[in-house]
C-alpha cells in the first residue's frame, strides 16, 4: 500500500515537471530563434 502512494507522489511530481517544461519549451524556442536572427 505505501509502496503504491510513494509512486503515486512520483508520478504526480513527475506529471509537474513535464507541464513545467511543457510551458517553458515554447518560450525556450522562441529565444533560440529571436538569438538566430540577430
Amino acid at each position: 500500500m505505501r509502496g503504491c502512494e510513494l509512486r503515486k507522489q512520483q508520478n504526480d511530481r513527475l506529471d509537474d515537471t513535464i507541464s513545467k517544461v511543457a510551458e517553458i519549451l515554447p518560450v525556450l524556442k522562441i529565444a533560440t530563434v529571436k538569438n538566430k536572427t540577430t
